[in-house]
């Protein structure tokens, strides 16, 4: 009895230990398990972004998935101002674009994209030399379901964006259910540090398309895009897709 209660407690430990380690190295931990999927995700935006595209990223992370496409960053002359809660992955994030060299180039802060000053806080963070005009786009990687009112976070979003700009989802979502993924998933988030959210199904994603096209404020969000992405999650059971909104009056 002894001896169990022996292993019993060291094997508490060491499970304590690596939890612990995993939350110290929170953004380590995040790139080691998302960035081949996210940097994907990224350049199918950015292929669909143009030159000179100012876009405003809510839910950067730690950005690695951005400079992983740092080719087409300086190729098309972008600039992106990203925004994250986690106070970790920023910190990360300000670190990999000052390494990279693009500090020119990607503005990452500390805000939620509820925030009621996330505007002012966004220009003042801004390099561009634009800091006063509408971003060309806007762009959710992987954060969208996770937000407490995905639409409602859309249509802020929609405020930072010019007329004629687009605003970009890449997510996956569930094509059936998948057992007990339902349960796990949202405990991911003790184990990995990453907030991986609740299932999404693509009815809801349905459900969200609909809500978007309500004219709220004189404007609706209309869906022109939602595709699987291509070299992503694809299989039987759920899809990485994109969905590119565009704004049109409310009248139309």
């Amino acid at each position: 009895m002894g001896d169990e209660l022996a292993i019993a407690s060291a094997t508490a430990a060491v499970v304590g230990g690596v939890l612990v380690l995993m939350r110290v190295f929170s953004s380590q931990v995040y790139d080691v398990i998302i960035i081949r999927m996210t940097r994907t995700w990224y350049k199918a935006v950015m292929d669909r972004l143009d030159a000179n595209s100012r876009v405003l990223d809510v839910g950067i992370g730690t950005a690695t998935a951005l400079l992983r496409n740092k080719d087409l960053l300086d190729s098309k002359k972008m600039n992106f101002v990203g925004v994250d809660y986690d106070q970790a992955y920023i910190a990360a994030a300000k670190a990999k674009v000052h390494r990279a060299g693009a500090s020119d180039q990607i503005q990452v802060l500390c805000k939620s994209i509820f925030d009621g000053d996330l505007k002012s806080a966004v220009r003042e963070a801004d390099k561009s030399g634009r800091a006063d005009e509408p971003f060309d786009a806007a762009y959710f990687s992987g954060s969208w379901t996770l937000m407490p009112n995905p639409v409602r976070a859309l249509r802020i979003a929609a405020r930072f964006v010019k007329d004629d700009g687009k605003l970009y989802v890449t997510q996956t979502f569930q094509r059936q259910s998948t057992p007990m993924l339902g349960f796990i998933k949202p405990l991911l988030k003790y184990v990995t540090t990453i907030d991986f959210g609740q299932l999404h199904y693509e009815k809801h994603l349905d459900e969200y398309l609909a809500e978007a096209a309500k004219p709220v404020d004189g404007w609706k969000l209309v869906a022109e895009e939602n595709s699987v992405i291509p070299n992503s999650i694809d299989n039987a059971y759920q899809a990485a897709r994109l969905v590119v909104f565009k704004k049109v009056p409310a009248e139309k």
